[in-house]
C-alpha cells in the first residue's frame, strides 16, 4: 500500500511526540511562552523622589509615567540604552487592583524586597570608572569594585536600601595566539 509522503509525515510526528516524555514537553511549551523578562519591581515611598534617583543619579531614562484607570500612577525606568527590562517604580502605598494587598506589610518591604541581597545587578563597560562618576552622583556604595571569577563588579544602595550591583563582566581575550 502506498501512502501519500504528508500522511507519511504526520504519522512520524505524531509518533514522536507521543514517545516525548511529559516533562520535555512541559519544557518546551514553556520556553515558546515566556519570551524575557519585561519589568521588575522596586517598592518606594515616594515616585517623584524615585525618579530623581533612577534619572538625575544613576542615569536611566523615564520609559513611562501614566495615570492607570483606577487612578494610580505608573512609572517606569531602565538603562538608557535599553527599553527592556524596565524598573517598574510602585508606590508601595498602592493596592494591586487584582490581588490581595496588605499596605503595612509592602511598607515594610521598602529598602529591603530581598533582604539585604543584591536587588538589581548592572552591565557596565567600566566598574570602576563607573564607580567613580556614580561617587560623584553622590550614591551610597557598600563595596568599592573588586574582582571577581566573573569581572569586576561593586554594590550600591538607593535611598530607600535596596541593594544593587554594577559588574563589567570579564572580557575574553580574542587576541590570536603568540607565536614567540
Amino acid at each position: 500500500r502506498i501512502v501519500s509522503k504528508p500522511v507519511r509525515d504526520r504519522v512520524n510526528i505524531d509518533r514522536r511526540v507521543a514517545v516525548t516524555p511529559p516533562f520535555i514537553l512541559f519544557r518546551q511549551l514553556v520556553l515558546r511562552m515566556f519570551q524575557g523578562l519585561s519589568y521588575a519591581t522596586v517598592l518606594v515611598p515616594d515616585q517623584d523622589r524615585a525618579l530623581t534617583f533612577y534619572i538625575d543619579t544613576l542615569g536611566f531614562k523615564k520609559r513611562e509615567d501614566f495615570q492607570m484607570p483606577d487612578g494610580k500612577r505608573w512609572v517606569s525606568v531602565a538603562p538608557p540604552d535599553e527599553d527592556y527590562p524596565r524598573l517598574a517604580i510602585v508606590d508601595a502605598d498602592d493596592d494591586h487592583p487584582r490581588l490581595p494587598d496588605d499596605p503595612d506589610r509592602k511598607r515594610d518591604r521598602i529598602g529591603s524586597q530581598v533582604d539585604d541581597y543584591v536587588a538589581f545587578v548592572f552591565s557596565v563597560d567600566d566598574c570602576r570608572a563607573t564607580y567613580e562618576q556614580l561617587i560623584k552622583s553622590g550614591v551610597e556604595f557598600v563595596t568599592e569594585p573588586y574582582e571577581t571569577p566573573w569581572g569586576v563588579e561593586a554594590s550600591f544602595r538607593d535611598p530607600w536600601g535596596n541593594v544593587y550591583e554594577i559588574v563589567e563582566p570579564q572580557r575574553s581575550d580574542t587576541s590570536p595566539p603568540s607565536t614567540e
